[in-house]
């Protein structure tokens, strides 16, 4: 056999290695331009042959939303070794088939070789371990901001340039009441999906309030072209442009000169201006964002964080009571501000990023009592940490050096963590309690639900106690429903070994019903309100 004839064996043995997993093949350079294409062009992307496509950016052939993504693909590749695959589709597709992309850049070179594949019966099941925005819901606020801001991280690396568009619809409110609220939801969700379809990465939108929509997109997005299609939407509804008038307000998510804290700041503070202001607002660009939020809170910032280094606030004390033996078995340390409004002081900490400073500073200020107190030392008290600062690296270091310099607690403390719905990271916030319990100290779930997250957190965090939402006690002796529910969630708990603790306890009719229903513990008027040192008197 000759040399060529070797090669040209050679050749169609790798080419017939390739194509038994993928369909279309590219090379690019260093800049990202294609120099070599072989298989289904045409089919896939649109264009006639190889020919037509070669001198292209190759991201320029994929749907907008998928861009940054296949971009993040090729960037963070290494080289000898596959990346991928994600699941993408075609700008000019005329399949509506999704495929999948996987990239490798040689040792030798700096050329990056693309493999994409349509979905068969192999990739189809490999495409449901990677499918990501292709499926993907509209996002809450929370979510969005955390999204939104590692998206723009991502861009920024790469050189990318994002905007934010943010679509006030004037007059929503009064077309809410005239079409109904299910016409309006089903609405709203239909604007939510094609935001969500036209934004980066296919899933960065969210609805602010009622009539209040922002997305994140490049800087490619024809804003025209979305109004059209939300007043085509509208008009679904029966909703003219006399009832729905379409505004825009679009900003540059510029963030350089920010670190991560800074702009989720900024993102944050966009959003509550838009969510106060609609279209009207001021904001130009995240960074001038930013610059808003320091020159509006500055003084506010420096003035929590003086409350807290000082620790001028005082802690009171709620009984928590044995609803078999009617006696306190632990209070609930509660803080309260010595100057202002204590609820607004800790909305205030959360929004500016503050949470978990402010809660390391209750549990020393609360550590600190309870080592020093002159009473009985089987009393127990339960301090509240938020589910924002329970998953925060920082904070847990710092709270378990609390517990080290302070043993007098242990057997005596119970960690509540409250606002559960702000957990995220399970089997962190699991292996945490996990060493707070070795440390001797109980955790407890504050606001236990029926919601399926409820579930989720009793399955997956080894709590010694749930507190069940007041929701749905404080209506207990009138609503079948609530009981049956307290019933349910009292009954589960005990199959688990988790103890229950009712709150809303207003008087002795529903600490029966409560008692009656396998309930441990009450907490409520009923047993005493908040009181600047724990006194309990026994009820009968």
């Amino acid at each position: 056999m000759s040399n060529e004839d070797s090669l040209k064996k050679q050749r169609d043995r790798f080419l017939s290695f390739s194509f038994s997993t993928s369909d279309l093949l590219f090379q690019i350079n260093g800049d990202g331009k294609i120099i070599f294409a072989l298989g289904a062009v045409k089919v896939l992307t649109g264009y006639e042959n190889a020919a037509e496509i070669k001198g292209l950016n190759w991201v320029d052939l994929f749907s907008r939303g998928d861009r940054l993504s296949l971009k993040v693909l090729v960037k963070s590749a290494v080289k000898g070794l596959r990346n991928g695959p994600v699941l993408v589709s075609f700008d000019k597709s005329k399949s509506k088939q999704n495929i999948l992309v996987s990239t490798i850049s040689m040792p030798s070179s700096d050329d990056v070789y693309i493999s994409v594949a349509v979905s068969n019966a192999l990739t189809s099941q490999i495409g449901d371990s990677v499918r990501g925005y292709h499926d993907s819901q509209p996002l809450d606020k929370d979510t969005f901001i955390a999204v939104a801001q590692e998206t723009i991280g991502m861009a920024g690396e790469l050189g990318e340039n994002l905007d934010m568009t943010f679509i006030d619809l004037y007059g929503a409110e009064k077309a809410k009441k005239a079409i109904g609220s299910d016409e309006w939801n089903k609405l709203s969700s239909d604007i939510d999906k094609m935001l969500c379809n036209e934004s980066i990465d296919g899933g960065c939108a969210v609805q602010i309030d009622v009539g209040k929509f922002s997305v994140l997109h490049d800087d490619e997005l024809d804003i025209g072209r979305i109004s059209k299609n939300i007043a085509n939407i509208s008009k679904e509804r029966n909703l003219s442009s006399d009832d729905l008038t379409i505004r825009t307000k679009k900003i540059s998510a510029d963030n350089k000169d920010m670190d991560e804290r800074d702009a989720m700041r900024a993102l944050f503070f966009t959003l509550s201006e838009f969510e106060r202001n609609g279209s009207d607002m001021t904001i130009e660009t995240l960074n001038t964002s930013f610059k808003s939020y320091v020159a509006a809170n500055t003084g506010k910032i420096k003035e929590f964080k003086e409350i807290l280094e000082k620790m001028s606030f005082s802690m009171h004390f709620q009984p928590i009571v044995d609803l078999n033996t009617s006696k306190c078995t632990h209070y609930e340390m509660l803080c309260r501000f010595q100057e202002g409004n204590t609820f607004e002081w800790i909305l205030f900490g959360e929004e500016v990023g503050l949470a978990a400073e402010f809660d390391i500073s209750v549990c020393r200020r609360s550590f600190h009592y309870i080592s020093n107190k002159r009473y009985s030392t089987d009393e127990k008290f339960s301090i509240n940490v938020s589910g924002q600062s329970i998953q925060n690296d920082t904070f847990f270091a710092k709270l378990m050096k609390e517990i080290d310099g302070n043993k007098s607690i242990k057997g005596r403390v119970i960690i509540e963590i409250t606002e559960s719905s702000r957990v995220s990271d399970l089997e962190k916030v699991a292996g945490f309690i996990t060493k707070i319990q070795d440390a001797g100290l109980e955790v407890a779930l504050d606001d236990f639900g029926a919601g399926s997250a409820s579930f989720q957190y009793l399955n997956s965090l080894p709590v010694n106690y749930v507190k069940i939402d007041g929701q749905y006690i404080k209506n207990i002796m009138h609503d079948r429903r609530d009981l049956v529910m307290v019933k349910n969630l009292t009954q589960m708990c005990k199959d688990l070994g988790v103890k229950v603790i009712g709150e809303f306890v207003e008087d002795g009719d529903i600490a029966s019903t409560l008692r009656g229903l396998g309930v441990d513990y009450g907490q409520g008027y009923y047993f005493g309100k908040p009181n600047s040192s724990p006194d309990y008197k026994m009820i009968g």
